[in-house]
């Protein structure tokens, strides 16, 4: 059967066995063979003009010469763009009469829309007909033409339509219906590709083949080869590191990056003279990556001149620092990346092009849907001073309390929440904010209080009662209804005491249990030295975890250190503040605790932040390391957080008062006294220190 598609004639692939149109037609004991058997084929394979490899080729010179597909790409016509009028690498060649466009002005003709389908705004795949009028992206598309199949009944995306008697075929059948032969390599018989050829392969035994792995010859294992060097086959791994070094040179004393790999002998590549390559061609630079000869960081900069070109004066001017510390962002990279995918990008533009204000209202308005967008880009133009700063987590109860009092009509029990929740539960995180105080913790305790006094408001109007109809049955048939959350409610029942709203009710206190699972002494100390001996562990992991295990430090206390907690007095002694006085580090500990208070911000470097405040600094902007976050870590160590800081909290009670102990390590004295009850300690080692140390006697002048 033979039908006509275009100009091309779809016949059976001898290779593959799919229709496909046909590249090369049968000749001799080969059969037809569609573009991509042909491709595999080694007889279709010339010696490139460019590398001198043999493989597929994919264009030719303008004298004729073939080209492989890298190199046919590295000398690929450029011409110049018809929409931005720059000489790049054409897209469209403006062949039949058509515009010559560069691959960025052709994205931009083809707009992302939003789909019909998952209603997200993506690239559109399938157009509007009269017989299907929705416009489809490409994940949705393959949903829509997706049939169940006639051989293993799974819906599934129909590779090979119904025709001729057969049934749909999804695309996991039609690589199983490939013609039976005894394959050339592994010597079995299976579904093979080139069935009818003198060298059938079966799939398995194709991809190995071109996916064959040699001895690298920079670190010697055995990986695919991505680069050939002068010393052999590189592995992209050690091609990445190679590309992305740099050192001194022994010559010219520039930071360059080395040309060859040679460790003893360190030379740019001008010095060695040997030709450089991955060399922007608008700076200069040496970049890892340099595709149409232009390097990331001159890429990044081009993209932030073209928002900066439809913006208007008066924000362009406000919003000039932040656009510079991006251009000059020290992972230029990933600033490209978050441009492009970013939804934040989009509200950027909009407010560099005036239509948007830049405000802190404006991106309140855009958090619904956006939050993890508009909550970087916020603290981002915080950072640079485009905004005021302000203490957001408070901003955002503030507007979470706002929609939870909608849910009670408008009445006087609905004016007495809402006192309880300004008066009461925020004007305490307020000064919590203004202190710097103001943790994930004590908002969902917030969170919980406010939940819990709308719940019961809500539950004594369906009895037809109100908050002053409160007493103390009413109120326990309450509690007795939920769990143990519901005893939250005792600083709601307290305020309206305060208030005079009612008299004679009371929340029983809620009594936590103290979790007094242990470690061994021996495995403690095991950790403790493998995280200040090991270096190749991550170092805010080995803080982190040494102050875990030798001051009892809960996980929500080190995310909150900060780097001027960690000093040095007159004595050059490290000195950490984790109560009211600093307290020495030991020598081990001090030495990790100085290079870590010192070290740059490892992480969320896209917009060129400053040093971050904080120790344990983490992926958001602005923001230290989650507790949970860290946790994670240390669990991966295997440090069980909670019962590592219960075993060294035993050991130091037995050392020292409880009291004593509090006022050292930053915790509650009534913390301190109810573990000292509950592990059943004494100190009276610390007595006998005391007694045996001299006693300090007056001079005798």
């Amino acid at each position: 059967m033979t039908v006509t598609a275009d100009r091309h004639k779809v016949r059976r692939c001898g290779g593959c066995g799919e229709l496909r149109p046909i590249k090369k037609r049968a000749d001799g004991d080969q059969p037809d063979q569609c573009a991509r058997c042909w491709a595999a084929n080694p007889r279709s394979w010339k010696t490139c003009a460019g590398c001198g490899q043999p493989g597929s080729i994919r264009g030719r010179t303008p004298d004729g010469q073939p080209l492989c597909a890298r190199c046919y790409q590295r000398q690929a016509p450029r011409g110049r763009c018809e929409d931005c009028g720059q000489v790049r690498k054409l897209r469209v060649r403006g062949s039949n009469g058509g515009p010559r466009l560069c691959a960025r002005c052709y994205a931009k003709r083809r707009p992302p829309r939003r789909c019909d389908g998952c209603g997200r705004v993506r690239e559109i795949v399938a157009r509007a007909t009269d017989q299907d009028p929705r416009e489809l992206c490409h994940s949705c598309f393959d949903k829509a033409r997706a049939r169940r199949c006639g051989i293993c009944g799974e819906v599934r995306p129909v590779c090979r339509k119904a025709r001729d008697g057969m049934p749909d075929i999804c695309s996991v059948c039609a690589g199983r219906l490939l013609p039976l032969a005894v394959c050339t390599i592994c010597a079995e018989r299976k579904p093979c590709l080139f069935a009818q050829t003198p060298s059938p392969i079966c799939r398995r035994c194709r991809e190995l083949t071109y996916y064959a792995r040699h001895p690298c010859a920079a670190c010697g294992e055995h990986r695919r080869g991505a680069w050939r060097s002068p010393i052999g086959p590189i592995c992209g791994r050690c091609m990445s590191r190679h590309l992305g070094a740099r050192a001194a040179c022994e010559s010219c004393g520039k930071l360059r990056r080395p040309a060859t790999f040679d460790p003893a002998r360190v030379l740019c590549a001008e010095c060695a003279g040997v030709a450089s390559h991955h060399v922007c061609r608008l700076c200069g630079g040496e970049d890892e990556r340099v595709p149409d000869g232009i390097c990331t960081r001159c890429r990044l900069r081009e993209r932030i001149e073209t928002l900066a070109a439809r913006g208007d004066h008066d924000a362009l001017t406000r919003m000039r620092p932040y656009l510079d510390a991006l251009i000059a962002s020290p992972k230029p990279r990933s600033a490209l990346l978050w441009l492009r995918a970013s939804p934040a990008t989009e509200i950027l533009g909009a407010m560099i092009a005036g239509s948007l204000e830049i405000s802190h209202e404006t991106l309140d308005d855009l958090e619904h849907g956006r939050s993890d967008a508009t909550t970087y880009l916020r603290a981002a133009l915080v950072e640079h001073g485009v905004l005021p700063a302000r203490p957001e987590r408070l901003e955002r109860l503030r507007r979470w309390v706002e929609a939870q009092l909608q849910a009670l009509p408008e009445s006087e029990d609905r004016a007495h929440v809402r006192s309880y929740a300004s008066w009461k539960l925020l004007r305490e995180l307020t000064e919590r904010a203004a202190d710097n105080d103001l943790n994930a913790n004590r908002a969902g305790s917030a969170r919980a209080r406010l939940r819990g006094a709308i719940e019961l408001t809500v539950w004594l109007h369906e009895q037809d009662r109100t908050l002053v109809d409160l007493r103390q049955d009413r109120l326990e048939a309450w509690l007795l209804e939920g769990g143990p959350s519901r005893l939250a409610i005792a600083s709601f029942v307290e305020w309206l005491r305060r208030t005079r709203v009612i008299t004679g009710v009371h929340v029983p206190r809620a009594v936590r249990p103290l979790k007094l699972n242990t470690v061994q002494d021996n495995t403690r100390w095991t950790l403790l030295r493998q995280l200040l001996g090991d270096e190749t562990l991550d170092l805010r992991e080995r803080v982190a975890g040494s102050l875990l295990l030798l001051y009892a430090q809960p996980i929500t206390k080190i995310t909150r250190l900060r780097r001027q907690d960690v000093s040095l007095n007159h004595d050059d002694q490290v000195l950490i503040a984790l109560g009211p006085e600093p307290i020495p580090l030991p020598g081990p500990l001090a030495a990790l605790a100085i290079r870590l208070r010192d070290a740059p911000a490892l992480l969320a470097t896209t917009a060129a932040t400053r040093t971050s405040p904080w120790l344990l600094p983490g992926r958001k902007l602005g923001r230290p390391i989650t507790p949970h976050a860290l946790s994670r870590r240390l669990s991966a160590l295997g440090i069980p957080a909670v019962a590592a800081r219960t075993s060294a909290l035993a050991h130091l009670l037995h050392s020292v008062p409880p009291a004593v102990l509090a006022q050292l390590i930053g915790m509650s004295a009534q913390s301190a006294e109810r573990y000292s009850a509950a592990l059943r300690t004494d100190y009276s080692r610390y007595l006998a220190l005391r007694i045996r140390e001299p006693t300090a006697r007056p001079s005798a002048g």
